[in-house]
């Protein structure tokens, strides 16, 4: 009787392995794309680009960085796998079809309307400027700037004719 039940157990654990194999597609690949660049990556469908999150605004990226991504992602996946699927997954092709699948999705799929919305959000390199109240916060890849200054305010202003001349004024 316990070998019956070893045997239901060792099925069982099988069937489980062969139901939470992930299939290798363009779909499954783009997926797992989504998971691991959303944030990171959008696509303009207005543009027909990419653009990239640096850390203080949204760069558009003109190096392919997508579909190189969308290449190692498919062969990072396919590793332990056949050479028959590494063949396939290998493909330009199959690169292009994530990437072209990816665009699509909602994580990364924008209009230019979606950008610069807020014209009293200034993208600074030391973050971005709340221009009503003058504060510089960190920067936030929802507020979807695009444009940036080429520095950051400083700590303390060193403007003294600035100061004397025109800031009286306000």
């Amino acid at each position: 009787m316990s070998d019956d039940m070893d045997n239901i157990i060792a099925l069982a654990a099988h069937q489980q392995a062969q139901h939470n194999q992930i299939l290798i597609t363009e779909d499954s690949v783009a997926l797992e794309f989504a998971e691991r660049y959303r944030g990171g990556l959008l696509f303009d469908h207005d543009m027909g680009r990419w653009f990239r999150w640096t850390g203080t605004y949204w760069q558009p990226e003109g190096t392919k960085l997508a579909f190189d991504l969308a290449r190692t992602l498919a062969r990072e996946l396919t590793e332990n796998e056949e050479a028959k699927v590494k063949a396939l997954a290998g493909k330009t092709s199959f690169a292009s079809g994530v990437e072209r699948s990816s665009q699509a999705a909602r994580p990364f799929a924008v209009t230019s309307q979606d950008w610069d919305t807020d014209l009293f959000l200034l993208g600074t390199p030391g973050g971005t400027v709340e221009l009503r109240t003058g504060k510089l916060r960190n920067a936030d890849p929802g507020d979807r700037i695009t444009k940036i200054t080429s520095v950051a305010p400083a700590d303390v202003a060193t403007c003294p004719r600035w100061l004397a001349e025109v800031a009286p004024i306000v």
